[in-house]
């Protein structure tokens, strides 16, 4: 918790990392809602998700002529972007993550500096992918400014009361059901 505070705050880059289901957006969303960039944008990017092209356009922009667009790192000025599944990125994302992180600029080198948080999940340790050399190294150490390692809930019991208090509130909420009924054996 102090990590991610300590991120917000200080605007720092955040990688993250754990299972799915363990709440890596969540975090990313309250990091972005306490950092001084809650009045910018949230972007979230779904890297294993896109297809290469269109993830490379998404990512930094480009198109023909009239109907070139600005890319999520541009459009995101002020605000936080999520990059989901960063160690899915192709040896040639990496190497344009690699060249923006560095400079804070589009890829082409004009325009002014991008002001730009961000965030990156992965589900496994990407020092893993590093050591196996699927992953930049330089790369990786720029993306790693703060490290939120969060544990699957099986590792993580103290949460388990409160996560079920709260989807029995939310849920009795939703569906106009009184969750204090609820008995022990439930839980």
């Amino acid at each position: 918790q102090k990590e991610a505070e300590l991120a917000a705050r200080l605007d720092l880059r955040v990688l993250i990392t754990g299972e799915y289901g363990v709440g890596k957006r969540r975090l990313t969303r309250l990091i972005h809602a306490e950092g001084s960039r809650r009045r910018g944008h949230l972007f979230q990017v779904r890297c294993a998700q896109e297809p290469e092209a269109q993830l490379y356009i998404r990512l930094f922009g480009g198109g023909d002529g009239l109907q070139a667009k600005p890319g999520i790192f541009e459009r995101a000025e002020g605000g936080t972007i999520l990059l989901q599944d960063v160690d899915a990125l192709t040896p040639a994302h990496q190497d344009s993550l690699l060249h923006f992180l560095s400079t804070d600029r589009p890829l082409d080198g004009s325009g002014k500096p991008i002001d730009v948080q961000i965030v990156a999940s992965t589900q496994t340790p990407l020092i893993e992918q590093v050591t196996a050399g699927t992953f930049r190294d330089d790369l990786y150490y720029l993306l790693n400014t703060v490290y939120l390692p969060i544990p699957p809930l099986r590792e993580r019991a103290e949460d388990v009361e409160p996560l079920f208090q709260y989807f029995a509130t939310y849920y009795g909420r939703r569906y106009g059901m009184d969750g204090r009924g609820l008995t022990a054996e439930w839980r």
